[in-house]
């Protein structure tokens, strides 16, 4: 979900969101000539109302674009759900125990297989780019949750999981 269901103010954004903006904010004013304040542009265009990794993948687009976007601008660029794939389904068997499974209701494959699979190459670019953003977003949901830029046990976590389950 892209916006919050209550206003949240400049000052209790993450270090790392704030400083996102302030750097947004110097490029356009060092390409535009400007002299925009990241507290002010924040609260003009209703920045407030986006939860904080949604926002800071706004701000990362803006600053490809060495622009600043409202509210309206920000949700019209920036769909909060880039794609629905549904491929066609089937049944799995087990030929060895004979065991046959239901088909769940939509079968999909790992983003990982689009990353490198995919057929077409926009496909394969459009998966990192939901990848990146879904790590982003992790990332920042737990800075965000615990103020820590470095969890341990959850490197150890992720290690064993790579380690048993691959890429995938």
């Amino acid at each position: 979900m892209a916006l919050n269901s209550e206003w949240t103010s400049y000052e209790s954004r993450s270090i790392d969101v704030k400083e996102h903006i302030r750097t947004l904010i110097q490029k356009v004013n060092s390409s535009q000539g400007t002299a925009y304040r990241p507290e002010t542009v924040y609260e003009d265009n209703d920045w407030g109302a986006f939860e904080s990794s949604y926002l800071y993948r706004a701000v990362t687009e803006m600053m490809r674009e060495k622009t600043i976007w409202d509210k309206a601008t920000i949700l019209e660029r920036l769909p909060d759900n880039a794609s629905n794939f549904t491929p066609e389904q089937t049944a799995f068997t087990d030929e060895g125990d004979e065991l046959e499974l239901e088909a769940p209701d939509v079968i999909t494959r790992p983003l990982n297989w689009f990353k490198s699979a995919a057929p077409e190459k926009n496909i394969r670019g459009m998966a990192k780019d939901e990848y990146e953003q879904r790590l982003l977003a992790l990332y920042l949901e737990h800075v965000e949750s615990t103020g820590e830029t470095f969890y341990p046990e959850l490197q150890t976590i992720l290690e064993n999981e790579y380690d048993f389950h691959g890429d995938t």
